[in-house]
């Protein structure tokens, strides 16, 4: 008897813990994700992506000069892989990663919360100002890495060294 006791009183206790964390429902976390424009922000992520990639490009041909035909493969090159991404990372085959890690991530009172804070005005200002603070983060990250490449290719080179005198041997 003492032992159903126990468990009664440890049951008791430990359900309000369980009950705090309830998964959210899909639908909570659709309404977190319409109010915070997620699907705004993944289009806007692939159109960066898009001009990224081309930079990118452009910074692997460091400068040297590019036939017609070599220019033509690039754009090729450039619009498939684009394709791909925005077929593959579109809204429709990323909602349902999305909800499910939000709803593996947080509880239904941490999503109604979200979703209050977002409503207000101090929310809708944060959704309305990190895109800028985005951007000028990955500004001032891609000025540090400018900053620290000569170190990065120093050790590379000293590593392409190594692997070399390795060989040699």
């Amino acid at each position: 008897m003492k032992k159903i006791a126990a468990i009664l009183i440890l049951f008791i206790w430990i359900q309000p813990a369980f009950a705090a964390e309830v998964k959210p429902t899909a639908e909570s976390v659709r309404k977190l994700m319409e109010i915070t424009q997620s699907r705004k922000m993944l289009e806007n992520a692939m159109a960066q992506a898009e001009v990224m990639t081309q930079q990118t490009t452009r910074q692997a041909l460091a400068g040297r000069p590019v036939t017609p035909e070599q220019e033509r493969i690039l754009r090729s090159f450039q619009s498939k892989m684009m394709a791909v991404y925005q077929e593959e990372m579109s809204w429709q085959h990323l909602e349902p990663v999305f909800i499910q890690i939000y709803q593996d991530s947080f509880s239904q009172k941490e999503i109604d919360g979200l979703v209050a804070f977002y409503q207000s005005d101090l929310g809708q200002a944060v959704i309305h100002k990190m895109p800028v603070v985005l951007q000028n983060t990955m500004q001032a990250m891609q000025v540090r890495t400018m900053q620290i490449m000569p170190r990065i290719q120093a050790l590379q080179q000293e590593m392409v060294t190594q692997l070399q005198n390795t060989q040699a041997q």
